[in-house]
């Protein structure tokens, strides 16, 4: 009975204080849902960030959570887009809720036993798989406080059947993605020898793939510094970045092409996300733009045609 007396007065809350405009900083980290009709993304103001949901149809924005002096960050969607997972980052740490998105209503998934950086839906949706860390702070004096010892793990969407996948103990380890089977999970990695974008298969998690262009576009840089990985809906190409450029790969040959950059360019930014629509002929991704050295607050959105690389800025406030 407390439990549900609990969530209630937390629904009310994100209800409540939920803003009906986007103000503050627009994060880069974004969900496409599954139909490609909207968008889940974070705004926040320096000491609360919220979820809004932005409709391409009628170019509505539409709030989803806000709480306090809370985060609510990084969304993603289920496969049906019923569901919607993000963290909610507080001085404890990060926790994964979990929203009905007809409803409206949020649970938590866990509960403060780990500081969690990302989470995703299994493709069956059955499953949360999600990216924690196991220490929280600086490998040496000079270095800044931050989540290390990652690890991927599962757990149910109701919180229960909580399972460690990994032992990488990684001192980075983001982008999370299933492959169309959803028995693997692409992901860049940084874990001792092991650095760059890998595919990890679920089952036999020691058996990770490394996966290399044949075609550097960027020798100089080598594949370590290739982040943010991404699957098309077939499974048949991924976006992934390198500092100032947006980069496509065909898994079967593994060849690379360039799809968007500001590298030489007077106004520089990097891209840091990226979703392919489902007709698998466009892609949406943010950036953050470079000024006298320091990164924008601020993400921009664009939406890019692969075959025309025509651009089309996105307006989310």
């Amino acid at each position: 009975m407390r439990k549900l007396l609990f969530a209630i007065i937390i629904l009310a809350a994100i209800n409540l204080t939920a803003q009906d405009k986007v103000t503050g900083d627009i994060s880069p980290i974004f969900a496409l849902s599954p139909d490609n009709k909207t968008i889940a993304f974070s705004a926040g103001n320096g000491q609360s960030s919220f979820l809004f949901e932005y409709s391409f149809k009628d170019k509505s924005i539409t709030p989803l959570a806000g709480l306090g002096d809370d985060y609510f960050i990084r969304p993603s969607f289920s496969s049906n887009g019923k569901m919607l997972l993000y963290l909610s980052k507080t001085a404890a740490g990060k926790n994964i809720f979990l929203m009905d998105l007809n409803t409206g209503k949020a649970i938590s998934i866990t509960k403060g036993d780990f500081y969690v950086t990302e989470a995703i839906f299994s493709k069956a949706g059955d499953k949360i798989i999600f990216c924690a860390a196991q220490f929280v702070g600086n490998y040496s004096p000079l270095g800044r406080k931050a989540p290390h010892d990652l690890d991927l793990f599962s757990i149910n969407p109701d919180g229960t059947g909580l399972k460690k996948l990994t032992n990488f103990k990684a001192y980075s380890l983001n982008s999370i993605s299933t492959d169309k089977s959803g028995d693997s999970v692409l992901c860049a990695l940084n874990a001792g020898d092991r650095e760059g974008i890998y595919l990890v298969p679920l089952k036999d998690t020691g058996t990770l793939r490394k996966i290399e262009t044949v075609n550097n576009p960027r020798p100089e840089i080598g594949a370590d510094f290739y982040e943010t990985p991404n699957y098309s809906a077939d499974g048949k190409t991924i976006t992934f970045m390198a500092p100032y450029q947006l980069l496509l790969m065909d898994m079967a040959t593994l060849k690379c092409s360039e799809l968007w950059t500001t590298l030489a360019k007077d106004d520089m930014a990097m891209p840091m996300c990226s979703s392919f629509f489902n007709t698998g002929d466009k892609i949406l991704f943010s950036t953050l733009a470079i000024k006298d050295r320091h990164y924008a607050t601020d993400a921009s959105f664009y939406q890019l045609d692969i075959k025309t690389k025509g651009l089309t800025e996105l307006k989310l406030k």
